[in-house]
């Protein structure tokens, strides 16, 4: 593990501690960390299970536009932007197993939604995903074609589209 990485766990498991000590049950600890991940219920629908799309929201959070450049993280290579994440950061920022990590980016890499490619990351060598846009926006295209709008009673009301 890189010292980068290692540090980024420590001051997680730092503030963990800190909200630990401060509060008086579990959940209190857990609630001052305020490490929120949010999951577009349509990124779970494009990777097939909550653990991918879990992964892809955040890949595609990396992405927004303000955070776009905005970040170290980000590395401009060939024309386009990569984010330079190891495993284990991207376990850690998911809160999921390198197990399970590792499952998920082979589907995302198999839908052909992500690039993945080991390049030097200040002198060391690490993962860096691309999103690739277009082909994600086909699956989304995809979902919406396929949706079908249920009542409260699961009952179908309407198709969108053929």
């Amino acid at each position: 593990m890189c010292c980068q990485t290692k540090r980024g766990l420590e001051t997680f498991r730092g503030s963990c501690k800190e909200a630990t000590e401060m509060s008086t049950t579990p959940l209190d600890a857990a609630l001052a960390v305020q490490r929120a991940i949010v999951i577009q219920p349509e990124l779970v629908q494009v990777g097939g299970d909550l653990i991918v799309g879990a992964l892809l929201s955040r890949i595609v959070l990396w992405y927004e536009p303000e955070t776009l450049g905005a970040s170290k993280r980000h590395v401009l290579r060939d024309g386009v932007y990569w984010i330079a994440k190891t495993a284990e950061e991207w376990t850690a920022e998911c809160g999921i197993t390198r197990k399970k990590y590792l499952r998920a980016i082979s589907v995302l890499k198999q839908k052909e939604l992500i690039e993945v490619r080991v390049m030097k990351f200040q002198g060391v060598p690490t993962s860096h995903t691309r999103l690739m846009r277009e082909n994600l926006q086909k699956q989304l295209d995809m979902c919406v074609i396929h949706h079908t709008l249920l009542d409260g009673h699961g009952k179908r009301i309407k198709e969108d589209r053929e």
